[in-house]
């Protein structure tokens, strides 16, 4: 295969296609990882499963470190290479791993400290520098095919990956006698075999590594590392910190409520994962007025997703964990109004993307984390574990706010609806709250739901040309 082009502007036929097949298999991969979640409820205990969720806690942060996000680069690297984006890519595939060997060769020669901050045995340590010496490759291939709008080896990818990580984490857990290695193994070997094999597929194309790539690559990468991961440590801070608070069976708790929520967050990554790269092409062509009038069916739509899972939230829980795990019903609508929040604000850091300017990212995200933080310690202790939820929420709120101000700074404002933006929110934010009153009273709450369902049917009528076009978008 030729290295493509990524100035050649693709079809729309092309741009349809992709979106359309990436947001399909991503929702895929997402549901076939949520499947394992009541699985792993009926075969761990309580405790095991809030060790296995602490185990994916430090996953999510060390993937932030390790791999240096350096798949945020491409979509300015599209726009400055775009003539040897096959290359830059494979450059930062190898950066990727050079970090990732000398973390884990660090853990190695330090385990007590690493096993001690993790609170994880030395050999699950291992496992999760293996792993992030080889899903970041698989990221950075995903990212590549996304932005040079191909779809059919990522979505194949997507679902090998999706299905290997499932099908052997339930049958090693079934079969060895400590089900947390099963749990853990079963999370690693697929990811290790395909990015293995991404890697090599790589290499034999002849595309070699340019230190340059790198040097031009880091100093982006760099401020938005602090940024992801605090963006990580609000998604892992809650937990690590009920752990600590409250023991591991109230971390399993808030943590299968949080998976709840994260049916949502499914959503963010899917509809983003396809719309920034057309929003990428449409600020290069300063085509802001179709930027906005997209925007407005994007921002209702997710809205109503997040108002229809909260409303049905004590059944999903019954699904996912069963009736041992309903009390954790409460913890849904703070994270569902995080989720929100988090989706209208990444509107805005897709913005800054592309102008490369990371670094009020970061410290935006530090902040963030540090309001999470304090409220964690003023709230838990009085509250439980259910204001960990609400914590997160308002640190989400707050980096709505703060990203708003910075594309504000940046003259880039103009780019979106934002009255319109913050009127969903706000709506959203009322409405969840009626779902918490309602969770007692399961007719009451089936009849608003009944109501939801037919004004969201009758708007989805009238605006069928509208969400047909942003479908078509991404």
């Amino acid at each position: 295969m030729n290295s493509t082009s990524a100035s050649q502007q693709p079809s729309n036929g092309q741009v349809v296609r992709s979106a359309v097949w990436y947001t399909a298999s991503n929702l895929l991969v997402k549901a076939l990882g949520f499947i394992t979640v009541p699985i792993f409820t009926r075969l761990l205990t309580k405790a095991e499963f809030g060790a296995y969720n602490n185990y994916l806690s430090w996953l999510a942060v060390m993937t932030v470190v390790v791999s240096l996000s350096l798949e945020a680069t491409i979509i300015s690297a599209k726009r400055d290479y775009a003539d040897d984006l096959d290359r830059y890519v494979f450059s930062m595939m190898a950066l990727s791993v050079a970090s990732a060997l000398a973390w884990l060769l660090l853990a190695n020669l330090l385990p007590g400290p690493f096993g001690g901050a993790m609170s994880l045995d030395r050999r699950y340590v291992n496992a999760l520098f293996v792993y992030l010496l080889f899903f970041p490759v698989v990221t950075l291939f995903q990212t590549w095919e996304r932005f040079t709008y191909r779809y059919k080896v990522t979505v194949a990818v997507s679902v090998a990956l999706a299905v290997g990580i499932a099908a052997l984490s339930v049958a090693l857990t079934l079969w060895l006698p400590d089900r947390l290695d099963g749990a853990i193994g079963g999370r690693t070997l697929p990811a290790v075999l395909i990015g293995a094999g991404l890697l090599l597929w790589f290499w034999r194309r002849g595309t070699g590594v340019r230190l340059s790539y790198w040097a031009y690559a880091l100093p982006i990468a760099a401020p938005f590392v602090p940024h992801l991961l605090s963006m990580t440590l609000l998604g892992a801070l809650n937990r690590i910190l009920v752990t600590r608070m409250c023991g591991e069976e109230a971390n399993a708790l808030y943590s299968l409520a949080n998976n709840c929520g994260q049916i949502i967050t499914i959503f963010v990554t899917s509809l983003n994962g396809a719309f920034s790269p057309w929003l990428g092409d449409k600020l290069t062509e300063h085509a802001y007025g179709e930027i906005r009038k997209v925007s407005h069916p994007y921002v209702a739509l997710f809205a109503a997703i997040s108002m229809g899972v909260s409303l049905l939230a004590p059944e999903v829980l019954l699904v996912l964990g069963g009736g041992a795990y309903l009390e954790a019903v409460y913890v849904i609508p703070p994270v569902a109004l995080g989720c929100v929040l988090q989706f209208v604000y990444t509107m805005y850091v897709n913005v800054e993307q592309y102008e490369g300017r990371t670094v009020g990212m970061a410290v935006a995200s530090a902040s963030a984390v540090a309001i999470n933080w304090a409220l964690d310690l003023l709230l838990i202790p009085r509250f439980g574990y259910v204001a960990a939820g609400w914590a997160s929420a308002a640190a989400y709120a707050w980096l709505l706010a703060a990203h708003m101000w910075l594309v504000g700074r940046m003259g880039m404002l103009h780019v979106y609806d934002n009255r319109f933006n913050v009127a969903c929110v706000l709506g959203v934010g009322a409405f969840l709250g009626l779902c918490a009153l309602l969770y007692p009273h399961a007719l009451a709450r089936w009849v608003v739901f009944g109501l939801f369902s037919m004004v969201m049917l009758t708007l989805g009528w009238y605006q069928r040309k509208a969400i047909v076009a942003l479908i078509r978008r991404g």
